[in-house]
């Protein structure tokens, strides 16, 4: 955030200067002219980071119904939608931690060659789970060691900037139980290694509290929920293992916007998608109460939102942080969530700050975020790369 009157210089898609102005809100807004954007009177935030999507996937109610019924055609240009539908909400960045691998990479050489509307992406490809485990239909499925570090040294080559482990079941996928570790500890241990050799970061996906334990022990550096529940179902928040998470510095991203409505659905229907997820509901809502207990321990947060799993959007990121505000964040720790911490997590170099020589991807807004993360919901302007990539509503 801009914290004073200020002018801000763009060159080469990074910001080369940011030098005092006056504050005036004459003209506020108007489009540019000569490359010039009169934003006096406005607000400039870092564009947001959602560390947490799948852009092949439709976040309705059933999305692996969708995905598996759909044409790679289809699959393709719902992936198109949704990048753009981030865009405009203020993202950025995304990083898609679950999708099928070719035409992902196709999709970020798309999105690199300006050829499309898209924030950046940062992709795992398919990510690695046992044979029929959760998001098996992505093409991640392995069942050695040697498959292990196969598919983490061919992804990594065809473009990953993060590995994906699979290590409990999921409440998408029937055949597995979000209650159990389904994933090998010295499986985990290979990617780990595999990936650490070529400085890329290893995320795992964790409901049991069994799976969230062995991702500790594998050395991951993100853990994707940890929801903390026992193989009955329970969620019992483990403070010992928090602060096993909070000593190996392993970040946690809740992404608790679409369980929370997930979870309301179930209450109303009692219809979960995976006959093995027993209770449902409770591990759904933990996603987010959990992150009062990870605050006050001290674990670090990151926010991202599941988007285009179930019953989750691409313009969630601002309601997902908002929760984090109703957990005991304050607004300027939630937006370090999805700016400046993500972007660390992630290890994108000289992103997710408005500071000179960082990259010029900002958010033109109407008033402060950290009065009121609402300001986020609706940018004035979008930047990426220091140019306009969205403009959610003309100045008048």
């Amino acid at each position: 955030m801009t914290s004073a009157p200020s002018r801000v210089r763009i060159d080469g898609g990074r910001i080369a200067a940011i030098e005092d102005g006056e504050r005036d809100s004459s003209g506020a807004g108007r489009y540019p002219d000569e490359g010039r954007i009169d934003g006096r009177g406005l607000f400039l935030a870092p564009g947001l980071i959602d560390a947490h999507v799948h852009l092949f996937l439709d976040g309705g109610a059933r999305p692996r119904e969708q995905y598996l019924a759909a044409s790679d055609e289809e699959r393709v240009a719902t992936a198109h939608v949704n990048a753009r539908s981030a865009l405009a909400a203020g993202v950025t960045t995304v990083c898609d931690l679950g999708a099928p691998a070719e035409p992902m990479w196709e999709l970020q050489a798309t999105e690199r060659s300006g050829a499309i509307d898209a924030p950046h992406i940062v992709s795992a490809g398919a990510p690695i789970t046992r044979l029929g485990g959760h998001v098996h239909f992505f093409g991640g499925e392995v069942d050695s060691h040697r498959d292990v570090q196969t598919l983490v040294e061919r992804q990594i080559d065809a473009g990953a900037g993060i590995v994906k482990l699979i290590a409990s079941g999921g409440g998408m996928t029937p055949g597995t139980d979000p209650n159990r570790a389904e994933l090998p500890l010295d499986w985990m241990r290979t990617a780990v290694e595999t990936a650490h050799r070529r400085d890329i970061p290893v995320t795992a996906h964790c409901h049991a509290t069994e799976s969230i334990a062995r991702a500790v022990n594998a050395g991951v550096d993100i853990i994707e929920h940890a929801s903390f529940v026992d193989p009955s179902g329970v969620h019992r928040f483990d403070e010992p293992l928090a602060t096993r998470l909070r000593d190996a510095d392993i970040a946690v991203d809740p992404s608790a916007v679409g369980a929370l409505r997930t979870a309301a659905r179930h209450l109303a229907d009692g219809q979960p998608e995976n006959p093995a997820d027993r209770q449902s509901v409770a591990r759904l809502q933990a996603r987010l109460t959990n992150v009062r207990d990870f605050r006050r321990i001290g674990v670090t947060i990151i926010g991202g939102t599941d988007g285009g799993a179930t019953d989750t959007g691409f313009d969630a990121a601002v309601e997902e942080i908002g929760g984090y505000v109703t957990m005991g964040m304050t607004p300027a720790e939630a937006l370090r969530t999805v700016t400046s911490e993500a972007a660390a997590r992630l290890r994108l170099e000289r992103v997710g700050v408005v500071a000179v020589g960082y990259r010029a991807d900002l958010l033109v807004l109407d008033s402060d975020p950290l009065l009121d993360l609402a300001a986020l919901r609706r940018p004035r302007m979008v930047l990426k790369d220091g140019r306009i990539a969205a403009v959610a509503h003309p100045p008048t």
